[in-house]
């Protein structure tokens, strides 16, 4: 596949509400979107497999909530995520996982 693919509801030829976004590698986000742009809470799924909840702000990704791997993380350790840009996202979950 070489084209984006977008199912989904539109609002003046736009998307607009729940939908899912393919891209050609495979990756997709599912979730809200506003006025054609990704909007609020969604999931975005990459083609290597990782999952993430995500926080869209105007198609912007703001905020990685957590990865879904079965694996719960504390609201720290999602928030550590922000200041310690240098590290992986597996390096700092792994630190602070829930008992």
């Amino acid at each position: 596949m070489h084209t984006k693919v977008y199912d989904g509801r539109f609002y003046r030829d736009r998307r607009h509400g729940y939908g899912v976004y393919l891209w050609p590698d495979g990756s997709q986000y599912v979730g809200m979107f506003y006025a054609g742009k990704r909007e609020g809470y969604g999931t975005m799924m990459y083609c290597d497999g990782r999952t993430f909840q995500v926080g869209m702000q105007n198609d912007v990704d703001l905020l990685t909530l957590t990865r879904v791997t079965g694996v719960r993380h504390s609201a720290a350790s999602v928030c550590l995520c922000v200041y310690q840009h240098d590290r992986t996202l597996d390096y700092i979950l792994q630190l602070h996982r829930e008992p």
